[in-house]
């Protein structure tokens, strides 16, 4: 079952952390939760951002209409039990005009953008269940959401230890989602060597979709030009000159998002991400889910430290303790060429840990 993705608006810090540590500690299995104490950030944030369903406290009222325009599920905390008219008892269906939800593009456009009032004091258990009857409505699903943010889940993997086996995780884990649905694999790491270690060739590669993005040349003919298949998996070849890296900007990055939701049937991206990114706290905001491959010991202690201030800094969305850590208690040594690579990861203890960790075998 895939998460919900949630924005909880409210200025009064008090309600606003207790709303939220219940369900962080309580529903993390279930949705990815983003809280605001400011009508500022929260739009700046939910331009660039699909939530499944927003749910707007005090502090906020100037925010609504925006919300409803967007055609994004609202949900009104209510100071009151009972409400006078009809439209405020319940559920109140509003058609939307004008532009599609941000990031949304066609495929997860709605008809209608749903508004319902609940009383903030009743039990979070009951609140729960209207949040979640709402957002699995807004994805037309019966279990819940069928993709992730944007209308196409994008997983990141990123290692602050530059973990010698982060590539050979991501690639793995591509392959064993691919067993479920389409997914491309991007690598975004300087001097990577994917190319090399996998055997592959492709006559584009990623530089050129990026400047076809920029002159809005891009479409599903240069897509699939850029794109090839490494057994079940399809893969964009990165930049052939890593320093390309560094022109890599946030605005290319959502952009490239947007392209492959509107312009591509992939159920999940994966970008595999390297270090000096332009605004890279940015970019890992934009993901459903992100791994991080890690090591033990005081000194990699240090370095996820250095991480966690960064993201402390940087990012009112993403915190340490909502990233997947995955402790890989393996070597690059034990790959050895002359054979099929691939197929040497999958099938070994290596492959059995990463699909332990997808299946949540692993810590």
């Amino acid at each position: 079952m895939n998460k919900i993705t949630i924005a909880v608006c409210d200025s009064d810090e008090e309600y606003r952390k207790r709303f939220v540590s219940y369900l962080a500690e309580r529903k993390a299995g279930e949705l990815l939760v983003h809280a605001f104490s400011a009508p500022e950030a929260f739009l700046d944030v939910a331009e660039n951002n699909r939530f499944d369903a927003v749910i707007i406290g005090s502090g906020f009222s100037g925010a609504k209409e925006q919300v409803r325009n967007w055609g994004i599920p609202l949900l009104l905390l209510s100071e009151t039990a009972c409400r006078d008219t009809a439209e405020e008892a319940g559920r109140t269906p509003e058609r939307k005009e004008g532009r599609n939800p941000p990031g949304t593009g066609t495929k997860t456009t709605p008809d209608v953008a749903e508004v319902r009032y609940i009383f903030r004091y009743q039990p979070m258990d009951v609140i729960w269940r209207e949040i979640w009857t709402t957002a699995k409505g807004s994805c037309g699903s019966e279990e819940g959401p069928a993709k992730g943010t944007a209308g196409i889940e994008v997983i990141g993997v990123y290692s602050p230890m530059r973990h010698e086996m982060q590539m050979p995780f991501s690639v793995v884990l591509s392959e064993q989602l691919a067993e479920r649905g389409k997914v491309l694999y991007v690598n975004l790491i300087g001097n990577a060597g994917f190319m090399e270690l996998f055997d592959l060739g492709g006559e584009h590669d990623l530089g050129d979709l990026v400047l076809g993005l920029r002159n809005r040349r891009a479409d599903a003919g240069m897509a699939s030009k850029c794109m090839y298949e490494l057994s079940h998996l399809y893969y964009i070849p990165p930049f052939g000159n890593p320093e390309n890296l560094h022109d890599f900007l946030l605005d290319d990055y959502i952009r490239l998002v947007k392209f492959l939701e509107r312009q591509t049937d992939f159920d999940t991206v994966i970008f595999d991400f390297g270090d000096g990114l332009d605004q890279f706290a940015r970019m890992l905001e934009r993901c459903t889910s992100i791994y991080c491959p890690v090591k033990e010991g005081f000194f990699f202690d240090c370095q996820m430290n250095h991480f966690s201030a960064y993201l402390e800094k940087e990012s009112a969305q993403v915190r340490w303790e909502q990233l997947n850590r995955i402790v890989l208690p393996y070597s690059a040594r034990r790959i050895h060429g002359g054979g099929d690579v691939l197929f040497q990861l999958l099938w070994s203890e290596f492959g059995d840990y990463v699909r332990a960790c997808l299946t949540g075998g692993k810590e």
